[in-house]
C-alpha cells in the first residue's frame, strides 16, 4: 500500500509540474483591426488582468503569437459567441486609461468590465455617451465599514445611470454585485427604457461561457476484472478471480482558463462482485466456494488533460479510493459436508489509491469518455482484500 501510495505522490507532482512548465492555453478566435476587418485563428486565452492589458493572436497559417495591445486593434473575441474585448478609454479612479474591456452588454447602456488589482471596475455608458465608473473590492480582508461605504457609492453611482427605474437601483442594492445580476438589471432597464428604434439589446455576454470553473456531469457502466483474497474465510484456496459489472456517476471541475490540463474528479461506484472457486476435497473430489457482495465506492482525484482543445483528448488520472461491502457472503459445497452448504457473512471496508488513463471524444458541448483504472490490493478489515482493473465506457455532459 505505501509503494502505491507513493507512486500516486509522485504522478500527481509530475502532473503539477507539467501544468506548471506549460503556460498557453490556446482557443480559436479572431480579432477586429482598427479599420473593422476581421482575422481569425487562435487567441491565448489567459487570466482577466492579463487579456485586459494585450490580446495574444496566432493568425490561421502562421507559426508564432504576436502581441497586441488595446491601441494595435479594436478588440478580440473567442469562437461559439465567447468572450468579447474591445479597445476603450475609460477613468478609472479619476484617471483616463486604455485597456481591453470586457464587453458585457450593448444597449441603450452599455456594459463593460476591467480588472485591476484587488478591484473590480463596471463601466455604465449611457445613451448621451457619459461613462458612471463603480469598483468593488475582492480583497478577503475588508472591514465592514469599508464594506458599507464601498456599497452605498455603488449605490449612487447606479441611481445616476437608472434614473428612471427606482426599482433597478433597488435589485442592484440587494442582489450580490457581480457580472451575471448587472447584465440582468441592465438588460431588463434596456428593454423596458431605450429609445432607439428596433432591439433594445444588441448584444449580451453568455456569462456561463466566461465562468472560471466548468462543472460536468458523468454517467459510466463496463466490467471490473478482479480479484478477491478471502482469508477469513478459512478457504484452502482464498483467491478468486473473475469479472464483474459495475456502474458509476460523478462530477468532473475544470478550470479552462487558468488550468487548462487539470481537472478534479469525483465519482460513486458499484459493482456486483460474484466469484467462484474450487479447492480438493476428499476422495480426489472438488469442494466449490462462491462469493458475492455488493460493493460501493467513491473516489476522487486528478484528472490531467494532455490536449484538451483537440477532438480526442487524452488522459491520466490518479486520486485515492473509499469502498464498503455491507455484507460479503461466501458458501462453500463439497463431499466433505456431505454435499450440504456452509455458509458465513461479514462486513468489509477499506481505502487506497487508483490510477489509470482514457480518451474523451468530444460529441459537441458533451463527450464519450473511454477509461481504463486501477484500483490495487486495499487493505481490509476481516482478512479480506479486493483489487480490479476496471474497463468504462461513459456520456459527459
Amino acid at each position: 500500500m505505501r509503494h502505491y501510495f507513493r507512486t500516486a505522490v509522485f504522478a500527481l507532482a509530475l502532473i503539477w509540474t507539467g501544468q506548471a512548465l506549460g503556460q498557453s492555453n490556446p482557443k480559436k478566435g479572431y480579432i477586429i483591426t482598427n479599420s473593422q476587418d476581421t482575422i481569425y485563428g487562435t487567441v491565448d486565452y489567459r487570466s482577466n488582468t492579463k487579456n485586459a492589458k494585450s490580446c495574444l493572436f496566432q493568425a490561421n497559417g502562421e507559426t508564432t503569437f504576436k502581441e497586441y495591445s488595446p491601441k494595435d486593434i479594436s478588440g478580440y473575441r473567442f469562437d461559439e459567441d465567447g468572450i468579447f474585448y474591445v479597445s476603450r478609454t475609460f477613468p478609472v479612479d479619476g484617471v483616463q486609461k486604455e485597456f481591453f474591456a470586457e464587453f458585457l452588454l450593448k444597449g441603450g447602456v452599455c456594459l463593460y468590465y476591467y480588472p485591476e488589482g484587488d478591484n473590480d471596475y463596471y463601466f455604465f455608458v449611457k445613451e448621451d455617451g457619459e461613462v458612471v465608473q463603480t469598483k468593488k473590492s475582492r480583497a478577503s480582508n475588508i472591514d465592514e465599514q469599508t464594506a458599507i461605504h464601498e456599497k452605498q457609492a455603488i449605490v449612487a453611482a447606479v441611481s445616476k445611470v437608472f434614473t428612471k427605474s427606482p426599482k433597478a437601483v433597488y435589485d442592484i442594492q440587494k442582489r450580490t454585485y457581480r457580472k451575471d445580476n448587472l447584465i440582468r438589471v441592465t438588460r431588463a432597464y434596456d428593454e423596458e427604457f431605450c429609445s432607439e428604434y428596433g432591439d433594445c439589446v444588441q448584444f449580451e455576454q453568455d456569462i456561463k461561457k466566461a465562468l472560471p470553473v466548468k462543472f460536468r456531469f458523468l454517467v459510466e457502466a463496463g466490467v471490473a476484472a478482479g480479484k478477491v483474497k478471502a482469508e477469513y474465510a478459512h478457504f484452502d484456496n482464498p483467491d478468486f478471480s473473475g469479472a464483474v459489472p459495475m456502474v458509476g456517476a460523478g462530477i468532473e471541475m475544470s478550470f479552462p482558463r487558468h488550468i487548462p490540463n487539470l481537472a478534479l474528479q469525483a465519482k460513486l461506484v458499484y459493482m456486483n462482485w460474484s466469484m467462484k472457486n474450487t479447492e480438493p476435497a476428499i476422495n480426489d473430489k472438488e469442494s466449490e466456494n462462491k462469493i458475492s457482495g455488493s460493493e460501493f465506492g467513491i473516489m476522487v482525484g486528478l484528472k490531467y488533460q494532455f490536449f484538451p482543445n483537440s477532438p480526442v483528448v487524452p488522459f491520466l488520472a490518479v486520486g485515492g479510493h473509499a469502498m464498503t461491502i455491507g455484507k460479503f457472503e461466501v458458501e462453500q459445497r463439497g463431499p466433505h459436508l456431505g454435499n450440504g452448504v456452509q455458509s458465513d457473512s461479514w462486513g468489509v471496508n477499506g481505502i487506497g489509491v487508483y490510477f489509470g488513463g482514457g480518451i474523451d471524444i468530444k460529441a459537441g458541448k458533451h463527450a464519450v469518455r473511454l477509461a481504463v483504472n486501477h484500483v490495487p490490493g486495499r487493505g481490509h478489515m476481516n482478512k479480506t482484500e479486493t483489487s480490479y482493473t476496471s474497463f468504462t465506457a461513459g456520456f459527459l455532459f
